[in-house]
């Protein structure tokens, strides 16, 4: 059983309330892209979620009142993903991209008409939560790395704006002072505090 079959009981409608609940919540969906943009991308080595999937978890679960949401989007999802930061309880402000390398020396990707050197991340809020910093730009340059891997860089912006305790959705690493839920790591007492039993019976026979 992956983590990903775990997080959808995790934010299941009858798992128990969370006793934990966060100011900011970064979010990486594992977009499922179509045969033919698959082709283009190369496969993935983590497994991907349909829309109806990523529309249906609760996040807003997890979120305080008065929270912040950086939720992760390429091109091809942009429209999708302000549904979904919808769905979560959130209202997108502002779009905050990712230039892949230097400035004025970006790396390029693949596409079929442009090719792509940016990624994208929708800022929403819940409530009236405002940013420590009013001064930074909504754009940040930093190096590709591995695939699906998000620079130190976007974290270290997230912290510089948005106050904590912070949860990584989706997360492929542990993060000091952050609580991750993902396909490679997740903090195993708490995910199995909110499983119902059924859940937690699933995957401790899986």
């Amino acid at each position: 059983m992956t983590t990903h079959e775990v997080t959808l009981p995790l934010f299941s409608p009858m798992a128990q309330k969370p006793t934990k609940r966060y100011h900011t919540l970064v979010a990486d969906p594992p977009w499922r892209y179509n045969s033919k943009l698959e082709g283009l991308r190369g496969a993935t080595d983590y497994p991907t979620m349909t829309q109806e999937q990523l529309l249906s978890m609760p996040v807003g679960l997890w979120a305080e009142n008065n929270a912040h949401l950086y939720l992760w989007t390429t091109d091809a999802f942009m429209v999708q993903a302000h549904k979904i930061a919808e769905a979560w309880g959130f209202e997108v402000k502002n779009i905050v991209t990712w230039v892949k390398g230097r400035e004025n020396a970006p790396t390029m990707g693949v596409g079929f008409y442009f090719r792509h050197a940016t990624e994208h991340v929708l800022f929403a809020v819940r409530g009236s939560l405002s940013v420590k910093d009013h001064g930074k730009p909504n754009v940040f340059f930093a190096p590709r790395t591995t695939h699906s891997t998000k620079p130190a860089a976007f974290y270290d912006l997230v912290e510089h704006m948005s106050p904590g305790p912070y949860l990584d959705v989706f997360s492929r690493a542990r993060r000091f002072n952050w609580d991750t839920f993902g396909n490679e790591t997740f903090n195993e007492p708490d995910v199995l505090a909110t499983l119902t039993p059924e859940a937690r019976e699933g995957l401790v026979s899986s």
